[in-house]
């Protein structure tokens, strides 16, 4: 086995699976199971449950309620998302794998090029901005390519590496936020554990656009404004509240004058009053970060102790299996189990 669980959450169109599959299908890693989400009847007419396992969500789930199920089902240690309409190709999966043997390293960023112009990106990951919104990582191709690997704040949802235990650790995509913002969110939550998203331009995916789900309404204004108070301290607050106001304009202004925007401007307003939920998050992130700094007094003990460092490295030889849980260092696993003890 890969050790890679390749994820297609099925909430775009049927054709828009398909393709996606055929290349997944085509293109996947020796041993890599393929599990396709479905939030909608499908009858499989290329009878393809042999090579697929189909988990069935509650009709009409999102994509990030989708991608959580998948990540939950996996038995791979790293997970691959693949929103419907993408498509990889050969190899796809090799540059990004290697990335997670550093135990620090919590997900792979793929360049997603557009699939009529692949000198356009779409997206090279995504960022929680100050204001409170998501932000997309795109540009010119051959820019991010000419970057390297590099660290980028996190990846978007349908086009993601995780290692699955840090996935779950950071409380993956929290249905507290409109679907297409649960990846910023989760990036929020990555970062504060201490964990590092990879960019790697050398892993390549196609798309037509963003496929995150489309935002309209009461729904996404609600998720846009818990997302906004939910990680304002991440920023530092003094700031997050003086760039929000501008976020909020900037978003409402471009929905009027449909009814929709003022359906967003009544789901921001109760989020806003929504105090009593935050405080939990606030206080996953302080654990977080608490268990970051455990980890990171762990490593500075055993790299200042010589004698620890020679017990331990013949038993403990250099890992080469990328897909295997032993990749996450003895010091970082001691970590992440007291913060799982403490619930």
């Amino acid at each position: 086995m890969s050790g890679l669980s390749i994820i297609v959450p099925a909430v775009g169109s049927i054709p828009a699976l398909e393709g996606t599959l055929v290349s997944v299908l085509q293109h996947r890693p020796a041993g890599s199971e393929v599990l396709v989400v479905l939030n909608q009847p499908y009858e499989d007419p290329y009878q393809l449950d042999g090579e697929v396992t189909f988990v069935q969500a509650p009709r009409g789930a999102t994509f990030a309620a989708c991608g959580a199920l998948g990540v939950e089902r996996a038995s791979g240690a790293i997970v691959n998302l693949v929103g419907c309409g993408c498509e990889v190709s050969e190899g796809w999966a090799d540059a990004a794998l290697p990335h997670f043997a550093n135990p620090q390293v919590a997900a792979v960023a793929p360049l997603v090029v557009h699939s009529l112009d692949e000198k356009r990106a779409i997206a090279a990951g995504v960022r929680y901005l100050a204001g409170g919104r998501r932000g997309l990582i795109a540009g010119a191709t051959a820019d991010l390519a000419a970057r390297g690997p590099v660290a980028v704040p996190g990846p978007c949802s349908w086009a993601a590496f995780f290692k699955k235990t840090a996935f779950i650790l950071a409380g993956g995509f929290s249905g507290e936020v409109a679907s297409p913002l649960a990846d910023a969110d989760l990036a929020v939550a990555l970062a504060a554990g201490g964990w590092k998203t990879v960019f790697e331009p050398r892993c390549r995916m196609r798309a037509l656009g963003d496929l995150a789900d489309e935002p309209h309404g009461f729904r996404y204004g609600l998720g846009a404004e818990r997302l906004f108070w939910r990680n304002a301290p991440a920023v530092g607050w003094w700031r997050a509240l003086a760039l929000h106001p501008w976020s909020v304009l900037r978003e409402v202004a471009g929905e009027l004058p449909h009814p929709r925007g003022l359906a967003q401007l009544a789901g921001r307003l109760v989020g806003a009053v929504q105090m009593g939920r935050y405080p939990r998050r606030y206080a996953q992130l302080a654990a977080l970060s608490h268990m970051a700094a455990e980890a990171r007094a762990c490593v500075a003990t055993l790299e200042s102790s010589p004698s620890v460092r020679r017990r331990i490295d013949p038993a403990h030889p250099p890992e080469t299996s990328v897909g295997s849980p032993a990749v996450i260092r003895p010091e970082r696993r001691q970590a992440e189990q007291r913060f799982e003890a403490r619930g």
